[in-house]
């Protein structure tokens, strides 16, 4: 598979798609919608084609265009995929109930884990404005459901005492910013992800809960 570091600089060479004929069409989406993901990464969506995508396949256009219309439609599919795990860990962590702050906690450490898969990373680098108007209604209103579950943990937070006063506009926007930026700056080098999202968590927590001393 394609791979680039975190930072988003560099991609290894993709796997080769003629040689995989045998797999089934599934395996072969996937194949095309990993090395399109790691390729808007590194060279950018807007000046990214698919005659750079098919050449990292080592394949022609039409196959590209048999499994994905145009280039929207493969970053619409990309991001889909991002947000569609994104909501389903949130249904996870409120089926597992505990306190605001537990919910919380658990949503960062899996939201951190997403967004530095390659999917998770296009999602949070390429704004939806580079889609189609269809397609980019469809991705922001998937993002309003997963901002207004962490306004909500944070106001219940707030209304049970676990968390002081604040504006859960801000609250929310400065979770998504510190763990967005890792998209930025972390590399091969960088601490494992779960040692950073720990770090992250205990410094957004501290921001927010109330001391008791």
């Amino acid at each position: 598979m394609i791979a680039v570091t975190s930072s988003g600089r560099g991609r290894r060479r993709a796997p080769d798609l003629k040689k995989a004929r045998a797999l089934p069409s599934e395996d072969k989406r996937e194949i095309i919608l990993r090395a399109a993901a790691n390729l808007f990464i590194a060279k950018g969506f807007s000046t990214s084609t698919i005659d750079d995508l098919a050449a990292d396949l080592n394949v022609t256009k039409p196959t590209i265009y048999y499994y994905f219309k145009s280039k929207d439609a493969l970053l619409f599919s990309i991001q889909s995929r991002a947000l569609d795990l994104v909501l389903a860990l949130i249904r996870d962590v409120e089926a597992g109930g505990g306190a605001p702050s537990a919910k919380i906690r658990r949503f960062m450490v899996g939201y951190a884990e997403i967004v530095t898969d390659v999917f998770g990373h296009c999602i949070v680098v390429i704004p939806e404005r580079a889609l189609s108007a269809k397609s980019r209604h469809d991705i922001r209103e998937g993002k309003a459901k997963v901002d207004a579950f962490v306004r909500k943990e944070i106001a219940e937070g707030i209304e049970a005492g676990e968390f002081r006063p604040i504006d859960v506009r801000h609250a929310a926007a400065a979770l998504f910013g510190m763990i967005n930026w890792t998209t930025t700056w972390r590399t091969a080098k960088s601490e494992p992800t779960d040692r950073i999202s720990e770090d992250l968590i205990g410094i957004f927590l501290a921001g927010l809960e109330i001391r008791k001393d």
